[in-house]
């Protein structure tokens, strides 16, 4: 639709789910699996959240969607934060997996959105996965303050996060 934006206005929004339109409203993207899951995924790119379900799904897993905020920047953290508020909202989420590589973006940023949403009124529990661009600064933000934030679980190991999500799922 970036090169032909006429066609954006061709498109049937009622033909969407609800958390697709709400998602679109907030330029994410978002696609909804159309199965019984009750697991919410969030990652950066979107081969990472394909991998995400893939590997989430093997191991026994069921996700509701597929869900990348783009590789952006520091400046687009605010997209983690819509995309935690959007799950947060979704009654088929008992819990939320965030598979994130920060290459553009901060993971200590990342990090501090997930703090955010609880604050906020997140009652969700989030596993969060995480690697590259300052990833001891958000493992260190965690040791600081992550004990207020007992829903808030995170990993470097992508098998332990899966595993943990799943068994939260449960």
């Amino acid at each position: 639709m970036y090169r032909q934006a006429e066609l954006k206005t061709l498109e049937d929004l009622t033909q969407k789910q609800p958390m697709e339109r709400a998602a679109q409203l907030k330029d994410l993207d978002y696609i909804d699996l159309g199965q019984q899951g009750n697991i919410g995924t969030i990652s950066n790119s979107c081969g990472l959240a394909m991998a995400t379900n893939d590997v989430l799904i093997r191991e026994g897993g069921k996700p509701v969607n597929a869900m990348d905020i783009g590789q952006g920047d520091d400046e687009s953290l605010n997209d983690f934060l819509e995309a935690l508020d959007l799950h947060a909202d979704d009654k088929r989420v008992k819990v939320i997996l965030m598979n994130c590589f920060g290459g553009n973006v901060s993971m200590e940023g990342v990090m501090r959105m997930a703090f955010k949403a609880y604050n906020r009124g997140l009652t969700k529990p989030v596993v969060f996965r995480f690697g590259g661009f300052e990833k001891e600064e958000a493992r260190q933000s965690y040791k600081e303050i992550g004990d207020k934030y007992p829903l808030l679980h995170i990993f470097e190991d992508m098998d332990e996060a899966i595993q943990k999500t799943i068994d939260l799922a449960m």
